[in-house]
């Protein structure tokens, strides 16, 4: 598969008609505390057995014929059994993840890549949370390499017909990743890699950007990704280039930008 074009083949996983997934996901969104309560206690037995899981979820939130609420949670659900304030159990959620077979991680990433490109952005947004947690299970175990040399592909793909909701999302997870590995003490991004990464988000905070969504995502990308920009700083034509990008923002027309 060509990972320039970002198409992925995947198959989607279905539940089992004993376990509607979209009834599962409906029910745990519900006003009635009872009918939550079935759809949260339906994902807790759906979470016992990983693989189903997160191959479902993932599947769900890719299928375009979902409804957008379904998709969203599905998405939240997995970011929460990706990730914990708690560190201990933060520690258990990753052994889980990386004890998957590999091809049930790579379904579950690939669905979640293709629901990047998904025409509401809240969606992309929502999967990119998901990977980013994954990037940082992942990534300091020199797993997932193509990643991120993928989404600097989708990054810079300005003008392709229908790519602007995945540059816009590939762009924002750029930031997410680099936000995920500063809670590390080493360093996993290489200098080539981090020069990379600043030139696809400073470039799309250009004022010529016609989408105010775009620079306001590449903007906050851009103070995800700053504390690893160190070098970038020490070298005056990268410093002033970078400068020159946020002072444009500081005139933007959108609050959002300024901000």
């Amino acid at each position: 598969v060509s990972r320039a074009d970002w198409v992925f083949e995947i198959h989607l996983m279905t539940v089992p008609a004993t376990m509607d997934l979209s009834q599962i996901l409906s029910a745990a969104q519900s006003h009635d505390a009872s009918v939550r309560g079935s759809g949260e206690a339906s994902l807790a037995s759906l979470e016992a057995d990983p693989p189903r899981f997160f191959q479902a979820l993932s599947s769900h939130i890719a299928a375009d014929t979902n409804a957008p609420a379904e998709r969203k949670l599905a998405g939240l659900v997995l970011k929460n059994a990706l990730d914990s304030r708690d560190a201990s159990k933060k520690e258990q959620q990753a052994a889980r993840w990386l004890a998957l077979a590999e091809d049930v991680r790579a379904s579950t990433k690939q669905a979640l890549l293709l629901a990047l490109g998904a025409s509401e952005f809240d969606i992309g947004h929502t999967a990119g949370l998901v990977v980013a947690k994954i990037a940082a299970i992942e990534i300091p175990k020199s797993l997932w390499p193509d990643l991120l040399p993928g989404l600097l592909e989708g990054a810079a793909k300005k003008d392709a017909a229908g790519a602007a909701g995945r540059r816009q999302s590939s762009i924002e997870l750029l930031g997410y990743i680099c936000e995920e590995l500063t809670a590390f003490d080493e360093d996993y991004l290489n200098e080539e890699m981090m020069n990379a990464i600043l030139t696809g988000v400073v470039t799309a905070m250009n004022p010529e950007e016609k989408s105010m969504e775009l620079r306001c995502v590449a903007t906050k990308a851009l103070t995800n990704a700053l504390e690893f920009a160190a070098n970038n700083f020490k070298r005056e034509q990268e410093r002033n280039y970078i400068m020159e990008m946020v002072c444009h923002g500081t005139g933007a027309g959108d609050a959002r930008v300024r901000e």
